[in-house]
């Protein structure tokens, strides 16, 4: 259901850019290569639209969090790891908040890995940034969940009676991330907007 929102999402960002007189600013590339990735289109048209954003603004945040995406969707875990913290560092130092999406995937490949505590940190920035979060909220439900008995709750964390089951899939978006990011240039605002939803 999700991957076929995402590819109607697509089609229409793609019909957008077709357009005469449309813009086709590192914005607008960035939201189509998002949409296409959770569509699960093929790596090289992803990478071809990234590299136009990267033409203009190489260090656009957002743009590092997707290419970070894509390369865990194809198995390449330590890159996205890299990629994504670094998406979160230059976000959170342009703008002084979190990229909540970042941390939210960061949490569940820490989870997957087995670091409960590193995924703690990411899903409490999350929540710090969006409180009621529902999907932070129950990952750290599970996280908590996980831990060995005897082992010291963080504080503040939740203590359910009995830890839900695991997620299925690769959640990535936390929640719609702000755009107008600070260094990203050129137009596909409305583009962008369509397609920041919850995919997960």
């Amino acid at each position: 259901e999700k991957r076929r929102e995402a590819r109607a999402e697509a089609d229409q960002a793609r019909r957008a850019l077709e357009e005469p007189g449309s813009e086709q600013g590192p914005e607008a590339n960035r939201a189509l290569a998002d949409a296409l990735r959770i569509s699960g289109a093929p790596t090289a048209q992803i990478e071809s639209l990234l590299a136009r954003v990267r033409a203009v603004a190489p260090a656009d945040p957002e743009s590092l969090y997707v290419e970070g995406a894509l390369r865990l969707r194809d198995g390449k875990r330590v890159i996205a790891v890299n990629l994504l913290e670094e998406a979160t560092q230059r976000f959170e130092a342009a703008t002084r908040k979190p990229l909540i999406r970042a941390d939210y995937l960061l949490a569940t490949i820490h989870i997957g890995d087995g670091k409960p505590d590193a995924a703690n940190a990411r899903l409490r920035r999350v929540l710090v940034a969006r409180p009621g979060h529902k999907r932070a909220e129950r990952l750290l439900e599970q996280v908590a969940g996980a831990r060995p008995s005897g082992a010291a709750t963080p504080p503040g964390a939740a203590t359910p009676p009995s830890p839900p089951a695991a997620a299925t899939g690769t959640p990535d978006a936390g929640a719609t991330p702000a755009t107008g990011t600070p260094g990203v240039g050129g137009g596909g605002g409305a583009i962008d907007k369509t397609i920041r939803t919850d995919y997960g």
